[in-house]
């Protein structure tokens, strides 16, 4: 795993994953709701899934951070890199705590460490369309939409499904503040 700095925010810490938070990534993530807007995760969700998920994350390209809200693994937010100056972003939130800004307050840190500290020159993101949670915070943290594709989505049983591309060029983030 690349060394994930601790970040903070007024309501959370984000932390690197540990193999004692599988149980409760796999309670949050063993639902459909949420797992539908995820294109790697599976549906059902198991423990094992979660114990796969967390060694998965130990690449050095890979930056993880669990959302530790109130004492309790409540999202995660990644940042890959998975080429020369592509950073990409993804995140997930319990379905309890949808609506509360957790997941902008939890971004905004870790877009900030991507541009400060890992000299990205911009981060991309995809939501599908169906997802308008996703959109609204990638549009609300600035992000602009810049095409469209399709994603596989192992809980809908591998099907593709339409997806919107986002960019936020460095710039942008610092102008907006």
């Amino acid at each position: 795993m690349a060394l994930t700095s601790e970040l903070s925010t007024s309501r959370m810490m984000l932390r690197a994953p540990r193999l004692t938070d599988a149980r409760a990534i796999a309670r949050h993530l063993n639902n459909f709701e949420v797992s539908k807007r995820l294109a790697v995760v599976p549906f059902p969700y198991s423990e094992k899934d979660a114990v796969e998920w967390i060694e998965a994350k130990q690449h050095p390209n890979v930056h993880t951070w669990l959302l530790d809200y109130q004492k309790e693994v409540i999202g995660a937010v990644v940042l890959r890199h998975p080429a020369p100056e592509t950073w990409t972003l993804g995140y997930w939130l319990a379905q309890p705590y949808w609506g509360q800004g957790l997941m902008s307050e939890a971004v905004r840190p870790v877009l900030r460490h991507a541009f400060e500290e890992l000299g990205a020159a911009a981060v991309k993101a995809g939501a599908y369309v169906d997802n308008s949670g996703s959109i609204h915070l990638l549009t609300k943290l600035g992000f602009s939409w810049c095409g469209k594709g399709t994603q596989r989505c192992r809980a809908r049983g591998g099907r593709q499904i339409e997806e919107n591309h986002y960019i936020l060029p460095r710039e942008t983030f610092f102008r907006l503040g």
